[in-house]
Formats: structure tokens, sequence, C-alpha cells
């Protein structure tokens, strides 16, 4: 497979770009490079698919890439404004996004308490909770996600009033922002004739955060491609009100779609028509619990291109591209699979 263009950073950020009023109300920290887009032509060819791309999202950041650090380039600065020095934040024992926050968060002089309740041990759920453990200033374990809800919201809150309390997954509104910016990303990608215009995105639904951003991105860039997300995250995780992912989503957007129009009086006249859909059917037993058929797209995409998926979230994402594949074997446009992993630092993959 030829390696795609190499990405540059000599562009403004594409969310900038679009709308400069954005430039003075949302700081930023630069943590991440534009990522490829390929095409997976061998892998297409062996599902009878005729068109299928990937967005390597796995290669944002150098130390700590995927869709965490998106959000982080928002949620970091964030932190820093509200005068804080800790962040606090929630997540499984094989969590990136307790991972990514420890990693960047230490990169910028912010110390992290991660509270971690245990799920399904897999090898990557140790490596995550090992790397976690080297960067963290303090990890509280639990043995269920209440407890660990309990802790994040009554405890810690009581105990250390003057840190920053993030949520799962980093998903807020501040860092909703990082996946709208992505959305451009991805326009740019296509005026300059990277790939065509994808008839349908896949990406994996945990928090809602990323779904949200691509979401509101692609329809204030023009594109009507269809946007799916893969829940993993089964409702009531979190203690949460239910999570039927909808909601979540569409409250996301609304809020950060306010942000923008106060300060881009040209975007006053948009009105959002929802283009996304939730796939709910393939969490399996859990959330961080495999299914067979995460197990086998994974292994069709690690034996045809060599990238790596993991078993909570992007091998039931990719799952779920297969079986877009085989009932819509010959659409209009492409499909494009985006591909949200973060790998362990210490194996970070190479563009083939």
């Amino acid at each position: 497979m030829p390696a795609p263009p190499e990405a540059t950073r000599e562009q403004p950020l594409p969310l900038f770009a679009r709308f400069p009023a954005l430039q003075d109300v949302l700081p930023r920290v630069d943590l991440i490079t534009p990522t490829p887009v390929q095409q997976l032509a061998s892998l297409a060819h062996s599902v009878g698919a005729d068109s299928l791309w990937i967005k390597r999202d796995d290669l944002t950041a150098p130390a700590c890439g995927g869709n965490k650090a998106r959000k982080l380039e928002f949620i970091l600065p964030e932190i820093r404004a509200a005068g804080k020095t800790r962040v606090v934040t929630i997540g499984g024992t094989g969590s990136t996004h307790c991972r990514a926050t420890a990693i960047h968060a230490a990169q910028q002089g912010i110390s992290s308490t991660l509270i971690l309740f245990d799920q399904a041990e897999t090898e990557e759920v140790r490596q995550n909770l090992s790397c976690c453990e080297d960067h963290a200033d303090r990890i509280i374990r639990t043995r269920s996600v209440m407890a660990a809800a309990a802790h994040f919201h009554v405890h810690q809150r009581l105990t250390l009033p003057e840190a920053y309390f993030l949520p799962a997954g980093g998903t807020l509104p501040a860092s909703t922002w990082g996946y709208v910016n992505t959305a451009f990303e991805l326009k740019r990608q296509i005026d300059s004739g990277e790939l065509p215009v994808p008839g349908s995105i896949f990406v994996t639904l945990g928090t809602g955060g990323t779904l949200a951003g691509l979401e509101l991105g692609l329809r204030l860039a023009g594109l009507e491609t269809k946007l799916f997300g893969v829940r993993v995250v089964p409702c009531g995780v979190y203690a949460r009100d239910r999570f039927d992912g909808e909601r979540t989503v569409s409250r996301l957007v609304r809020a950060c779609l306010g942000h923008l129009q106060e300060h881009e009086p040209q975007t006053r006249s948009f009105q959002w028509s929802p283009g996304f859909k939730i796939l709910h059917e393939y969490v399996g037993q859990g959330y961080g619990v495999p299914t067979a058929e995460g197990q086998r797209a994974a292994n069709l995409m690690r034996q045809t291109t060599g990238i790596a998926l993991d078993p909570t979230y992007t091998a039931k994402t990719f799952a779920a591209v297969l079986d877009h594949i085989r009932d819509h074997p010959h659409p209009e446009k492409p499909v494009l699979y985006w591909h949200t992993f973060s790998p362990a630092p210490a194996s970070r993959p190479e563009v083939t």
C-alpha cells in the first residue's frame, strides 16, 4: 500500500481558518498533527467492497495518539484558565482517555488523579493500566462503575475542591471542538484530492464527544455524508441518566453551535439538520468485553493492512463497517472508517 502524503502544520488549524473569531475564544495547546487518509484497496477487494478508506487518527500525537489527544488540545488550556493544577477523571482500567489525560497533563505541568473501575482484562487493558501507573500522580482502583462514580462525584470533590473534574471520555462542549476541527481537516483533504467525498463514515461512540464534533463539523463544512456512531458503552455507565446516545450527541452539538453563532454572526442562519445514526447492536456483553465479530474484524484488518484494532472500541466499530459493506456492497460513494485507536506509546504504529 503506498504511503499517504505527509501531513503539514504550515496551514492554519482548519477550524480557525474557517471561523477566525474562534481563535480568540477557544484556547488550545498544540498536541497533534493532522492525520492521513488511506485507501484500503486490498481489504476492500477481500470483502467485495468497491471503495474503502481509513482516517488514521491513531497517529494524532507522538506521546499518546488516538481521538483523546484531539479533545485534550482544547481541555488542557481550559484547566489552566480555571486556575487548576490537578485534573481528576474516571474510566475503566483500560481507559485510553485516562491514559492520554495522565500523559498529556503531565507534559503541561498538571498533575492527575485517575479513578478506575475494573473491566474485562485483555493485553490492551494491562498495557493501558501500566501506562497510567507510570504517568498519573494517583490512581484509585474500584471494583465497579458505581463505586468509581461515587468517588468521582462525591468523595474526590469533597477532598480535592481545588481540582478540575473531567468527565469520562473527556467529553465536554469544549473538547467537542477537537472533532469539529477534524471534520474541516477531512474537508481540506477532500478538496486537495487526497480522497473522494465519503458516502458514509463509521466512528466509535463511547461518551459522545467524537461523534458530536464530527457531526457538527461535517454539516458546517457542507458535507452530506451519513455518519454512523458504533456504540461500545452500555446504557447507564458512569451513573448518568440513561445513555441513549442521540440525546447526548445532540446536546453537545447544540452547545457548540450556540457558542459558534455567538462569535461568528455569519453562522446564525445555519440550521442544523442531524445526519448521524447510532448503531446500538455492537456492544456485546459489555464495555471492554471483546466480541467474536470484533475479533474477526481485527484479524482481517491486521492480516490485510498490518493496522491494529483494539477489542474495546475499534474492533467493534470495524465489525459494523464490514456488516454495512455486506449489506451495501456497491454504494455510490466510498465508505470511510475513522480509526480512533490509541496505541500504547511503546508500540506506536507506522503508516503502511
